[in-house]
């Protein structure tokens, strides 16, 4: 038993997961069944050809509005009362670099910022060490996953700049 194997606890939520899955499979099933029982009730009494022209119809009529939104969408000249408004997209500045060349103004780290770090990886490491600072650093972590691996890299950012 000093090497026994912890069972993972999505391991055992996995069967409930699976037993509501099925519950609402066969939910959403019974009632597209039910609704396709009541319509063929509902049409059984109208003959084949009418059938087919009403959903023509329906067609024609779907298809005609969407067209005319769309048109109406472009063509409008009152930009407040269109449709769908057709906007220009923001792209950031950074977005055709590459990892190496971006080393503009946004990716370097100040002195101060830097001495702010300092102080905040001392605080974190005082944290840790403590006894009674350990909660606070476990959730902290937890609140912040890569917290830290973001500080090592704006430091490490910091040095590569400076050289």
């Amino acid at each position: 038993m000093l090497f026994r194997r912890r069972k993972n606890k999505e391991e055992n939520n996995q069967p409930v997961k699976d037993k509501v899955a099925s519950k609402i499979v066969s939910f959403i099933l019974k009632m597209q069944t039910g609704f396709a029982n009541y319509m063929n009730k509902k049409t059984k009494n109208i003959p084949i050809p009418t059938m087919k022209i009403m959903v023509v119809g329906f067609w024609l009529v779907c298809g005609t509005y969407s067209i005319y939104l769309v048109t109406d969408s472009v063509l409008r000249k009152n930009e407040n009362l269109k449709t769908i408004r057709i906007d220009r997209m923001n792209i950031p500045k950074y977005i055709d670099r590459s990892a190496d060349r971006s080393s503009g103004v946004e990716n370097q780290v100040t002195n101060g910022l830097y001495e702010k770090l300092q102080a905040f990886r001392y605080y974190m490491d005082s944290l840790h060490s403590s006894i009674s600072g350990r909660h606070v650093y476990d959730s902290i972590l937890l609140n912040r996953p890569h917290l830290m691996d973001s500080v090592l890299l704006l430091e490490q950012l910091y040095q590569t700049n400076k050289k």
